[in-house]
């Protein structure tokens, strides 16, 4: 234990000795669990022994009259204890148990923050690639009657971004569950959860048997005894899964409400053992992890798209997150800034609107609330700033081995298959990167959204009809991304947050912590939400058709700058918005569709039980158009070129790279029912498509954006070579200029004057300065339009 004392980061003093004792409201919660478990306990018990107590009575009494009453008991015993004789698959796994032999020194680091919280010692440590620390209890028959111990998981993905005492902070949390008896109770809710799903939700053999009894006819063509029989047992059971559904509902409501008295609770251990700070700085780093995480699996499917598979998934997170700082404009995102020297400055990390999840339905305490709770008694932390890294051992073949098992986990790897160094997987990932980075001076114009142009041909008509001369190119050409474009698009982005804050208000996503609705420095009553949202949804609309003037007007700039220069890029102008105009609508129409698809699917789960003819017949037919519509997306594709960007086949068909296995079949329009095989395989084909086609849009609007800098660095260098910078030197030099030469003088100057601002840097992007360096050529000269520094591979 001596060795660990250099990595062990050291505890504070002066903790008062009663800090994580439970509370009274936690006390409560437990009691309440426990009461809501034993009456589901007891109700479940009592119909299935009733049931079968009815079943040998009535057979002891009469059997023959007995039957008529036996029969349908004995049917609902077996709805009732169906589940127990079901098995499950045996499930996958990503994790990778390791031992103290194998990890001496973390493992040592582990006992002392079990020493140093009171917890038992994990019976078994995994780790995984994941963002997260867990304790893992055993939900079988057993645990119900006797303990089994608990095991604890390290997620790698956390390790990576934690300092330790960070980490310190974080096991300790976990070991503060370790020591909560009522985490027993999860087993418990665990096992009834899954008993009264199955009830509630499960369809299989049972409900069809029952299906087919209701609709058992007699020789005359009327109901049956059968039917009858079937009828009344489908009462019952639809009675049984309300009542057991309206348990289900109060069995977890309550969890949830104790789940997050447990979470404050293991906090409080937390700080106990390593202070105040540490736990919060690794729950700031966590929120910002999230997005790291998405766009590291993103980028890295990407890759695999292209049969690229690193050896390292971790390797990958650090590049991630420069690039989500790079997008946000912010270096220090999702980095905590440093403690105050005054050890009573205590600043809050998290604002209280930080929680967004309905507080019934969390687990877990919002951030900014956990965050109050571990201040409530504030002890400043020492922090240990060295990562959580070098308490492994040989951390590099570990994060080959979980990359490996990862991507077994997700099937998209052969068995023994060799994975490629990160460093070359790295690089592709950087190609997309610079082609789906847009620079700064277009504040956030093309960020998730379409183009709005409704018929090219008849834009490129009116290009060539208007004529713009030099001048009012020029003009138009700097008033497309000023400053009045910035301002715009700032007040752009706070709709879009009102819309979504009003938006999951009326869809009961989200809820307030009152009743008081805050929106543009007024108060509310927040049923006045949906009012409200129509007022936002309206100027959205707006919003629209304000991108759509200036994607016409940069269209049109554009164009007749290529129309003065060089006719191949204006055609390649052309021809890559014909593209991106193109796959946009496949992408739009395959989105619209799908989520369509998701909401049959919504409403098919939330019914719960076998939907009525016409509702088969809506879903039916949904489930055609969605099939249709992803063969024509996909037909269309075919007959698609891709046009040059990074990593793309320059002219293969598009539909080639969406999806390169068979189609699912269609559907008759007399179907009488569809397999969830056909559902799950459409879905996974329509998800997909949707999402290389994202890929192609990101990707196209950048290679749009890097020609329309190249059409106007050789506009510029047009300009600059006109004879008339000629006289406008020698006019300036005391000369006269003929009088006709007066406007393209005028033009020049204008110009000269860009080109002068270039050179002392007031030019936004890469391409325009590159334009100015050209165009100081003293010698007027054709040139070749130069390269821009993101051009597309």
């Amino acid at each position: 234990m001596a060795k660990i004392d250099a990595y062990y980061p050291p505890s504070p003093r002066n903790v008062p000795p009663d800090l994580a004792e439970p509370t009274g409201e936690y006390k409560s919660r437990v009691l309440l669990v426990l009461v809501s478990l034993i009456f589901a306990f007891c109700l479940y018990v009592g119909l299935t022994l009733g049931s079968l107590a009815v079943v040998v009575v009535a057979m002891i009494i009469n059997p023959c009259v007995g039957l008529v009453i036996a029969l349908p008991a004995l049917l609902f015993f077996l709805f009732l204890v169906k589940g127990f004789f079901k098995t499950s698959e045996k499930e996958r796994t990503v994790r990778v148990e390791i031992a103290a032999e194998d990890q001496p020194l973390l493992f040592a680091f582990i006992e002392r923050v079990c020493e140093d919280t009171g917890a038992t010692f994990p019976r078994k440590v995994y780790i995984s690639h994941e963002v997260n620390a867990a304790v893992m209890t055993h939900t079988g028959i057993t645990s119900l009657f006797w303990p089994t111990g608990k095991d604890l998981l390290i997620g790698l993905g956390l390790v990576n971004i934690l300092n330790l005492s960070e980490f310190k902070s974080v096991l300790a949390h976990e070991f503060g569950h370790f020591a909560q008896k009522s985490t027993r109770l999860g087993g418990y809710v665990y096992t009834a959860n899954r008993i009264i799903y199955d009830l509630v939700a499960g369809r299989d053999w049972f409900d069809h048997m029952i299906e087919v009894m209701k609709r058992s006819r007699d020789v005359r063509g009327g109901p049956s005894a059968i039917a009858l029989l079937g009828w009344m047992i489908y009462g019952l059971v639809w009675v049984l899964r309300k009542i057991l559904e309206g348990a289900f509902f109060l069995i977890n409501i309550l969890h949830r409400s104790l789940s997050r008295q447990m979470e404050f609770n293991a906090d409080l251990v937390a700080v106990s053992v390593a202070g105040s700070d540490a736990g919060i700085q690794a729950l700031y780093r966590l929120t910002f992890c999230d997005d790291v995480w998405g766009q590291t699996i993103s980028d890295l499917q990407t890759a695999s798209d292209h049969k690229l598979f690193t050896g390292d998934l971790f390797y990958h997170l650090n590049h991630a997150a420069n690039h989500i700082r790079k997008q946000k404009k912010d270096p220090k995102l999702g980095e905590p800034p440093p403690l105050p020297e005054d050890v009573r400055d205590t600043p809050d990390l998290f604002k209280p609107e930080d929680d967004g999840t309905p507080k019934m339905w969390a687990t877990h305490p919002s951030n900014y609330d956990r965050e109050q709770n571990a201040k409530e008694y504030y002890i400043r932390s020492t922090l240990d700033h060295r990562s959580a890294w070098i308490l492994f051992k040989d951390p590099q073949a570990l994060r080959e081995e979980v990359t490996y098992r990862y991507y077994r986990y997700c099937r998209v790897i052969k068995k023994d298959k060799k994975l490629d160094p990160p460093e070359e997987v790295q690089a592709f990932i950087d190609d997309e990167h610079a082609e789906t980075t847009y620079d700064p001076r277009y504040h956030g114009l093309y960020d998730a959204r379409y183009i709005e142009i409704e018929d090219l041909d008849e834009l490129v008509d009116e290009a060539k009809k208007a004529a713009w001369d030099e001048g009012r190119l020029e003009r138009v050409h700097l008033k497309l991304y000023d400053n009045e474009l910035k301002e715009w698009m700032e007040g752009r982005n706070n709709r879009m947050e009102e819309y979504r804050l009003l938006s999951g208000l009326v869809n009961g996503e989200l809820e307030l912590k009152d009743d008081d609705l805050e929106f543009r420095g007024r108060h509310y009553d927040v049923q006045e939400a949906k009012r409200l949202l129509k007022k936002v949804d309206k100027e959205l609309e707006e919003d629209r058709q304000y991108f759509e003037g200036i994607d016409r007007r940069a269209f049109l700039v554009y164009y007749q700058m290529g129309m003065q220069t060089d006719a191949d890029m204006r055609k390649e102008l052309f021809r890559r918005s014909d593209f991106h105009l193109t796959s946009q609508d496949m992408l739009r129409k395959l989105s619209a569709e799908k989520s369509h698809m998701e909401a049959i699917l919504e409403m098919v789960a939330r019914k719960g039980q076998p939907l009525d003819p016409h509702e088969f017949r809506a879903a039916l037919k949904a489930c055609r158009d969605a099939q249709k519509s992803l063969k024509k997306v996909l037909k269309t594709a075919d007959d698609l070129p891709m046009p040059d960007m990074a990593n793309m086949k320059k002219g293969k068909p598009v539909g080639h790279f969406l999806l390169d296995r068979k189609l699912v079949h269609s559907l008759d329009a007399d179907e009488n029912s569809v397999s969830p095989q056909w559902i799950n395989g459409l879905m996974s084909q329509m998800t997909e498509v949707q999402s290389k086609l994202k890929r192609i849009h990101f990707k196209s609007l950048g290679g749009m954006l890097i020609l329309q800098d190249r059409i106007h660095v050789c506009w510029r260098e047009h300009l600059a070579a006109l004879p008339t910078v000629q006289a406008l030197s020698e006019e300036r030099a005391g000369g006269r200029p003929a009088a006709a030469a007066a406007p393209a003088v005028a033009a020049a100057s204008r110009a000269e004057d860009l080109i002068r601002r270039d050179r002392e840097g007031t030019a936004a992007s890469g391409a325009q300065q590159a334009a100015a360096k050209l165009a100081a050529v003293a010698a007027p000269r054709p040139a070749a339009p130069p390269t821009p520094p993101q051009q597309p591979k």
